[in-house]
């Protein structure tokens, strides 16, 4: 879906900010539950982990192993090598779970896909700029921007969490945060708002996203101070 070319606050995976969660939630209409749902909870986790242990260590070594060129910057590498881990790794996962969950079968697997989504959200406190200093309250357009190390597309949906028509879909609790995206140092970039599930729909059929997968350097702010020091 795309709405042509606006201003909007870009939303990173990564935050600027310690505990930005009531921010996010607020924007996002997030209310969190304890635990899972029990479609989620089929699975043994730990029987799951004893069967794959070893090919995921394996998987893991294969990549700590390999010598590279020391011509090759260090930063450079380590992204490369936490890359590589990262497919590894899921390559493992779909290969040891595939035979008890028949969907992954037919799944694909994209690497670094485009996943965005845009909306507006009322109620936020003016920014007191010349031209709002009478409003007591603004809308404020949002768009999502993220690219995974990989995503992993099936299709068939997740199972919903709660049902449309729950009680608390309605009465759920989100924290109050109508403080202005400027405090919390979000860009405000004119761009084409764009809702992007990873893929283009297609007529493969695999248009839901079952999981995403980072690199821990890339959920950390580049300029925060909670990097990782080299």
């Amino acid at each position: 879906m795309e709405k042509g070319r606006q201003f909007s606050y870009i939303i990173k995976p990564q935050s600027n900010y310690y505990n930005c969660l009531p921010a996010f939630q607020y924007a996002t209409r997030t209310h969190l539950i304890k635990g899972l749902p029990k479609e989620y909870s089929e699975v043994d986790v730990e029987d799951v982990y004893g069967r794959l242990k070893s090919n995921l260590t394996d998987a893991i070594a294969s990549e700590l192993d390999v010598d590279r060129s020391p011509v090759i910057k260090p930063e450079k590498m380590e992204e490369t090598k936490q890359a590589n881990i990262i497919r590894q790794v899921a390559s493992a996962l779909l290969k040891g779970l595939v035979w008890q969950t028949p969907q992954l079968e037919t799944a694909e697997v994209d690497r670094e896909p485009r996943c965005n989504a845009f909306w507006w959200h009322g109620r936020y406190h003016t920014d007191y700029k010349r031209w709002n200093r009478k409003k007591e309250w603004m809308t404020i357009p949002f768009q999502y921007d993220d690219s995974p190390d990989i995503q992993i597309r099936v299709k068939e949906p997740l199972p919903q969490v709660i049902s449309r028509d729950d009680s608390l879909v309605q009465s759920a609790e989100v924290p109050d945060f109508p403080y202005h995206p400027r405090l919390q140092r979000l860009k405000f970039k004119s761009r084409v708002l764009t809702t992007v599930p990873g893929t283009w729909p297609n007529n493969r059929g695999c248009d839901f996203p079952l999981v995403t997968l980072h690199r821990r350097n890339t959920l950390i702010f580049e300029g925060c101070m909670f990097k990782t020091i080299r």
